[in-house]
């Protein structure tokens, strides 16, 4: 694993997990990962502790916006990885936002984990192990999330898309970003999807 994520060995066994985590990364360059601190700092006073933040899904999943951004889940926690109009997924799978969020993971430091309403109870069961550690191989990925658009004509009060935004992710992007080789299942998400021709041409990346 990239030496930015090794733990410092003199931390005193009081201090709760989530700071633990916290005090074993800052160490790491400061301008390169500014943006995730400055999230960390924010949020790990209000975190709950927590004997275990190990999420499986990160090892497995990934979630795509409409901009094209790239997170590790679709409640766009605990912060975007990376952005297919830049990388393909394959080079975020594996670059510094994305290692970040599993040693955070793997080390009780992951703050949404705690009040995550995704995970069942056998994915929080799940034990880290040799396999999670260090380079993850892309073929792990398994399942995707795609957000192709928000725009929708019926406005559910409970849903908090911008359902007025004309926005759509492209079709072509996702062929030339994304290795589909070994995934599994595909997740279409979106404002009125039966109406949007985007979508409908994405339905041809499950076949």
């Amino acid at each position: 694993m990239n030496n930015d994520f090794s733990p410092v060995k003199s931390v005193h066994s009081e201090v709760n997990c989530v700071q633990f985590s916290l005090m074993n990364i800052m160490h790491l360059n400061i301008d390169k990962y500014r943006h995730q601190l400055e999230i960390l700092k924010q949020r790990i006073p209000r975190t709950p502790f927590c004997q275990s933040t190990f999420c499986i899904r990160l090892w497995k999943e990934a979630f795509i916006t409409d901009d094209g951004d790239v997170y590790p889940c679709c409640h766009k926690l605990p912060w975007k990885v990376g952005n297919l109009y830049k990388d393909s997924l394959e080079e975020i799978w594996n670059d510094g936002p994305l290692k970040l969020v599993r040693y955070l993971s793997r080390h009780r430091g992951l703050y949404c984990y705690e009040r995550c309403t995704l995970l069942d109870e056998m994915e929080r069961q799940a034990v880290c192990t040799e396999a999670e550690k260090g380079l993850i191989e892309y073929g792990q990925l398994r399942r995707i999330k795609i957000l192709f658009g928000q725009l929708c004509n019926i406005s559910c009060i409970m849903c908090d898309q911008n359902h007025r935004s004309k926005k759509q992710l492209s079709v072509e992007l996702l062929r030339e970003k994304i290795n589909w080789t070994n995934i599994e299942d595909i997740e279409f998400q979106g404002g009125g999807t039966h109406g949007n021709e985007r979508l409908q041409g994405g339905l041809s990346l499950a076949y």
